[in-house]
């Protein structure tokens, strides 16, 4: 079970509820907000643009089993916007998608420590047209169950571990030129 604030907790149990789905998209450009409901919501010093029925995520969520699951952010009706513009210009693969619950209190504004209920790594971006000619954009990822970020090889030395564990004097304890030396597996 994820964990919940005491405000979130306090909201949902409360006779009458109000909530939106935050999306966090990252680019080359930087990172692009998007929430479902309708114009522009501002929560946690950030500007959310609103798609409200034009935005849809499927395929999120854990499973019990350790697998990756495939994701789909989709947003709908397409027009010249720069804001969505940007990710058919340049890969989007690689890049990380977030996605939290959002409750919100009776002005509309966001309580505090939305529940992130998705992270899915990025694949591919691609632009499909319905008969009624509206443009969806479509973008794919698995779900980033695993730290696909974390470095390939990790340094051990005490610089290392006072960044991990700041105050760990373990290190001070072996020689620098063994720390320093490259073993390969």
């Amino acid at each position: 079970m994820k964990p919940v604030s005491i405000a979130v907790q306090a909201a949902l149990l409360s006779k009458s509820m109000r909530y939106g789905f935050l999306a966090e998209i990252e680019t080359a450009d930087g990172l692009t907000y998007f929430w479902s409901g309708p114009g522009t919501l501002s929560y946690d010093g950030k500007s959310w643009l609103g798609l409200g029925a034009l935005g849809r995520i499927t395929g999120m969520g854990e499973t019990a089993e350790v697998r990756t699951t495939e994701t789909r952010y989709e947003l709908s009706g397409i027009s010249n916007n720069t804001e969505l513009s940007k990710f058919l210009e340049q890969p989007v693969r690689g890049f990380i998608a977030k996605a939290w619950f959002a409750v919100m209190d009776a002005n509309g504004a966001v309580i505090p420590d939305p529940i992130q209920i998705d992270e899915t790594l990025l694949d591919t971006a691609t632009v499909a047209t319905g008969e009624d000619l509206i443009s969806t954009l479509i973008l794919v990822g698995t779900s980033a169950i695993f730290d696909f970020r974390r470095p390939k090889t990790l340094g051990i030395t005490h610089e290392q571990q006072q960044l991990d564990f700041p105050g760990d004097t373990g290190f001070d304890r072996i020689p620098t030129e063994v720390a320093d030396k490259p073993i390969t597996w």
